[in-house]
């Protein structure tokens, strides 16, 4: 039951593993980073789409205004070297400066403008092509007896114009609307100035009107509404709805802020681009905007059906990177796991194994890391244990750093002995147990105060310790440092055998010099020490100092610091010095 119960539980660990899995995360990111890239890219076609076709527009526009300029301004050349040649023959001339009849001066205009009115009356129109007649001053010279254009005989409609175009040349063509009994007409004005052939004095101006006839055509198709245009608020031509009219009026008006714009509306549930251009040529004709409207639906289309095809390739799009991520990550977390087996394996305490090499890709170069930290690792745990062989933990941070050298180094140190004076007679009848207990008491209170004043261990002979200053690192105040651990030894001593059944003496000796500092000793055992005759000096001091007594060189009394006091004694000889050593007794040291 239980074993069943355990299984059921790795099962769910595992189902539950999956979803964090390098797989599982490899092939979610690989989906959502598919269909991302799709959606984007579908978004960047669209949007590029739509400018170009925008822009397309906006050439073909730009193109149809520039073409009806260029009809305009042929067409009003047209016109005003026919009103020239007409006004410049025998009858006109003479009716215009001689006789000066209206009814003659329009009689004979119309009798030689014929032919261009019947040329330029529209096919279809309703609204006449007419013409007027204005002396030098501008001023409309109408014929009271004509019954034809009721509406255009109004002087106030007219003679504003023709009086800005004696002033500005640029006000001799435009549009005005006329409102007729049936409905407003908008009519091409071309206003020109008249001479007389024989004496070149100018005569006076023909105002020559044409209903403007605009092409609705792409209206019908529902594609776009040409040639319409906007004058005194009236869109011509007629064709569009009341409510379509009304939909367009804020467009016009923010188009007529700005001059010319292009701008998306929506007329009867279709889209629309407007596109607007101001064609006014100046004077005081009204201000005139050339619209054109093109549907949308033809892009609109395009972009369904791209949605369409995107929405139809995503789900391949998404198979593929499934699979395709499915066995690169499968290839992947093998290779993975490899090394993770690897790990494991260093981590039981296995430093020599090693992977095979993967590739060149980053796994691969993984492998290699690793190989190479295991190679780290099995060569730090032979500098483990060399440092098993070290006990002072000053020497090991050393050692771990790469500060000391093995083969030794010769440095700057002073050497601090301490032995226990009587150490035979005090033991004697001691259970070595309780000896044992005593010594060790002993060197724990001389450690602590050694380590107190930044002082190494070195060793520990017996009964006697060794304490190292300036080894293996150096400090601004090792002699002092030295003295003073000496000194506070002695008192330590001193407060402690205060207790004590049998009381402890002990002798101090130091010196100071040069050294050979390093690792020593055997093959397979090793000490981290000093040799020198400085070494020897200090062990020879240590065996003159009485009891409670420190000894120093006279290299450590100059190196001390002011205000110590320390006593000469005569010089002695000592086992191994050719010549006998100065030696001094420390009393204090600030």
């Amino acid at each position: 039951m239980s074993s069943e119960i355990a299984k059921e539980t790795e099962t769910k660990k595992a189902q539950g593993s999956l979803f964090f899995s390098f797989g599982f995360k490899l092939m979610l990111i690989m989906t959502v980073l598919v269909a991302a890239v799709s959606v984007a890219a579908v978004l960047v076609v669209q949007m590029q789409l739509t400018h170009s076709y925008r822009d397309f527009l906006d050439s073909q526009f730009s193109q149809e205004v520039n073409d009806f300029r260029y009809l305009q301004a042929e067409r009003a050349k047209n016109i005003r070297d026919e009103i020239i040649t007409a006004a410049g023959a025998v009858r006109p001339l003479a009716a215009i400066t001689q006789s000066k009849d209206p009814q003659h001066i329009y009689t004979d205009l119309e009798y030689e403008l014929e032919p261009s009115m019947n040329f330029y009356q529209p096919k279809h129109g309703a609204a006449p092509v007419f013409f007027r007649y204005f002396n030098v001053d501008g001023q409309l010279v109408s014929d009271p007896n004509r019954k034809d254009h009721k509406h255009a005989i109004d002087s106030t409609k007219f003679e504003p114009l023709v009086k800005m175009a004696t002033k500005d040349a640029s006000g001799v063509f435009g549009y005005i609307v006329i409102e007729t009994e049936n409905k407003p007409v908008l009519y091409e004005v071309t206003i020109t100035e008249i001479h007389d052939d024989y004496t070149g004095d100018k005569i006076g101006y023909i105002l020559f009107g044409i209903p403007a006839e605009l092409d609705d055509r792409g209206a019908q198709k529902n594609r776009s509404i040409r040639s319409l245009m906007y004058v005194d608020g009236y869109f011509f031509p007629q064709t569009l709805s009341q409510e379509s009219r009304e939909q367009l009026k804020p467009f016009i008006d923010k188009a007529q802020a700005a001059g010319s714009s292009s701008q998306e509306l929506t007329l009867n549930k279709q889209s629309y681009l407007l596109f607007t251009r101001d064609i006014s040529k100046g004077g005081n004709f009204p201000e005139t905007l050339q619209l054109s409207l093109y549907s949308l639906e033809e892009l609109e289309s395009l972009l369904e059906n791209l949605n369409v095809l995107m929405y139809a390739l995503l789900p391949v799009s998404l198979v593929v990177a499934i699979v395709l991520s499915a066995l690169a990550s499968r290839r992947i977390a093998q290779r993975v796991l490899t090394l993770a087996k690897g790990t494991e394996a260093i981590r039981q305490g296995d430093l020599e194994v090693r992977m095979e090499p993967m590739g060149r890709d980053e796994i691969g170069v993984l492998a290699d890391s690793f190989n190479r930290m295991a190679e780290d690792l099995e060569l730090k745990e032979k500098y483990r244990s060399v440092l098993d062989l070290v006990t002072e933990k000053s020497v090991a941070e050393e050692l771990l750093t790469g500060a000391i050298e093995l083969g030794g180094e010769l440095r700057q140190a002073t050497m601090l002995f301490c032995d226990i004076r009587g150490f035979t007679p005090l033991t004697d009848g001691m259970d070595p147990r309780e000896v044992v207990s005593l010594v060790n008491g002993h060197m724990t209170e001389m450690t602590r105060i050694a380590h107190a004043c930044n002082g190494v261990v070195d060793k520990f002979v017996g009964d006697e310790i060794m304490v190292l200053f300036g080894v293996p690192h150096a400090g601004e105040d090792d002699v002092a440092n030295a003295v003073r651990c000496g000194l506070n030894m002695i008192a330590e001593r001193n407060r402690l055998n205060e207790n004590m059944e049998r009381p402890i003496n002990i002798g101090i000796g130091i010196a100071t010099g040069k050294v050979v500092a390093g690792c020593m000793g055997s093959e397979k055992r090793l000490n981290y020490s000093v040799l020198g005759d400085r070494v020897n000096l200090a062990a020879r001091l240590c065996s003159k100092a009485a009891a409670g007594e420190v000894i120093i060189d006279e290299e450590t009394v100059n190196a001390l610091p002011e205000g110590s006091k320390s006593t000469r004694i005569d010089s002695v000889a000592l086992k191994g010095f050719a010549n006998q050593v100065s030696v001094y007794r420390i009393e204090s040291i600030p």
